[in-house]
């Protein structure tokens, strides 16, 4: 089984139970122009680490295995090359993108608690001719450095519930200076208010939080050199600023391609501010068209910039392939990309002819690749996404989260006695319009539907253990292919029913006459309301039990 960590990652757990409970390693490398591998700095978060088991757009990747002292390996994943960032041209009348490799670059890998980690081996891997090469390998020591280097105000732009049950996009800001942080939150909330407007995400809105870092750069702007042969009317326009993260156009001979230049630091601003982030956007001070996609969203002002971070978040959180034709190193079968046109069994079958999806030929000299729609946000900036990137878009959601805010027992296993009542419940994550759909089960019996919590006489019930189970699915007409059930969360209790050791018999939190009858008649065999009654705990119910209960009365 292979599961994903964001962002771009994905990671097989290979040693016994998942510890996310106590937090994650995060662990910052530099990859040079020759590939070499360094640690730079290893922080511990005290935050539940999100995994995934869908496929993401990756192009080309890096494994890494992360071994114990006895070279067993405990866990491993693939990350996008973080050398490797791509930049998309929607400004022509037919898209393009291009892949750029950068001299050196930093990347993160995010790692769960294991008390015994050793070391971690890097792979270079290309996924069309299955090449792998090993890179580097490194010592792990888990001497963690927890120093805080600067902490920055962080906005909550939208905030829906606890980091751990919400995707976190995280915005940066490069180019504003302290007196121009009001602009920037508003620049965020414009982004984040046409982005939440879109469908799929204004109906799971309810499933993020939205933070903005309020790094402040020396200088309003960024830097155009003027430098790179496509520069056209804008060879003359040359400026230059100094920035936090210190991004530019013109980078590898490029005009438009504008990248962040210091991916460490924001790393550092990441680590310290906002540790458990899903996604990052990076938004430069700038209206000039430009922007890039990779390790970080970067995108100027300009008035696409909204469009631009939607279609980029289509490829970083989705896992969505653009739906022109990027070029023979984008191809590959995703959600919405296939070799196959066979209608029976083309991955998007369940929507084919509705809504405009189809099987669609890629332009020469793609045209054996197929997309699933002719107008879609993954193909051109300003139309909706088609049926089958929503589709895919909501199944990301459910793959990295339950809709579950939180529940209770908190304790998972629950003792009572057999004259108790006992209340289980969650809290779940509404979508809009709601089409969650909650029924409870007690040893696979339905008891219970559509309540967020319940009641339990446990009278009504034998003795020993039972299953208590809360069954939480979306019915939503905006998925038809769940083959994975990811839209289907289940949440279990064991129910220990123990013989009642209480003197309170009828719960009324009160020791009298009333429980005595009660016992008596249990005696006597009058009464099988309860179970089970054995207040001295001898393993017998007897006339030692009313002696007991008198007793605590005459108390």
């Amino acid at each position: 089984m292979k599961y994903f960590i964001y962002p771009f990652v994905f990671f097989v757990f290979l040693s016994g139970i998942y510890p996310s409970d106590h937090g994650y390693y995060m662990y910052k490398f530099e990859i040079d122009k020759n590939d070499n591998i360094s640690l730079h700095t290893s922080n511990h978060v005290d935050s539940k680490l999100k995994t995934s088991k869908i496929q993401k757009h990756i192009h080309n990747s890096i494994l890494y295995k992360i071994k114990n002292n006895e070279s067993d390996i405990i866990f491993e994943g693939e990350i996008d090359n973080p050398r490797i960032i791509h930049f998309e041209d929607f400004i022509g009348s037919v898209p393009s993108k291009t892949k750029v490799v950068l001299e050196n670059s930093f990347f993160v890998v995010k790692v769960p608690n294991f008390s015994d980690i050793d070391k971690i081996e890097f792979y270079k891997s290309d996924k069309h001719d299955l090449v792998f090469e090993k890179l580097s390998e490194i010592k792990l020591t888990n001497n963690i450095n927890n120093s805080t280097r600067e902490i920055f105000p962080v906005t909550d732009i939208m905030v829906n519930g606890s980091n751990d049950a919400r995707v976190n996009i995280v915005f940066l800001g490069d180019g504003y200076k302290q007196n121009q942080m009001d602009q920037y939150i508003s620049d965020v909330e414009e982004v984040t208010d046409d982005l939440f407007n879109t469908i799929p995400y204004s109906n799971y809105m309810n499933y993020f939080n939205v933070y903005a870092v309020e790094v402040p750069s020396e200088d309003s702007g960024t830097d155009h050199p003027g430098t790179a042969p496509d520069c056209g009317g804008y060879n003359d326009n040359v400026f230059y600023a100094d920035t936090y993260f210190d991004s530019s156009f013109d980078l590898y001979n490029i005009h438009r391609l504008l990248y962040i230049q210091d991916q460490s630091a924001a790393f550092d601003v990441l680590a310290d501010n906002v540790p458990d982030w899903d996604i990052i956007f990076v938004m430069v001070n700038t209206t000039m068209y430009g922007g890039a996609g990779g390790t970080f969203a970067v995108f100027s002002r300009h008035a696409s910039s909204s469009e631009i971070a939607i279609h980029e978040i289509g490829h970083s959180f989705a896992g969505l392939a653009d739906e022109y034709w990027a070029g023979f190193n984008y191809a590959g079968e995703y959600a919405n990309m296939t070799a196959n046109n066979n209608p029976e069994t083309i991955v998007w079958n369940s929507w084919l002819y509705d809504n405009g999806v189809g099987i669609y030929s890629h332009n020469y000299p793609g045209n054996e690749w197929y997309k699933p729609h002719q107008n879609c946000k993954m193909q051109f900036l300003g139309p909706p996404f088609c049926s089958v990137c929503v589709e895919h878009t909501i199944k990301s959601v459910y793959d990295i989260l339950e809709p579950i805010n939180s529940y209770y027992p908190e304790n998972l296993e629950v003792v009572a006695s057999a004259s108790e009542l006992v209340y289980f419940g969650i809290e779940p994550i509404l979508n809009f319009p709601n089409t969650l759909s909650i029924n409870w089960f007690i040893d696979n019996q339905l008891i219970a539907e559509d309540v967020e919590d319940i009641e339990l006489e446990t009278y009504m019930y034998s003795l020993g253990e039972h299953e208590v189970k809360v069954i939480i699915e979306d019915f939503t007409d905006l998925v038809r292919n769940d083959s994975s059930n990811l839209l289907k969360s289940e949440f279990v209790w064991n129910l220990i029913i123990e013989c009642n050791t209480s003197p309170d018999l009828n719960n009324d939190n009160q020791i009298n006459i009333q429980d005595v009858i009660i016992l008596v008649n249990h005696i006597l065999d009058f009464s099988s309301e309860i179970e089970c009654i054995d207040l001295n705990e001898d393993g017998l119910t007897n006339v030692l039990d009313v002696i007991f209960i008198i007793n605590r009365i005459l108390d």
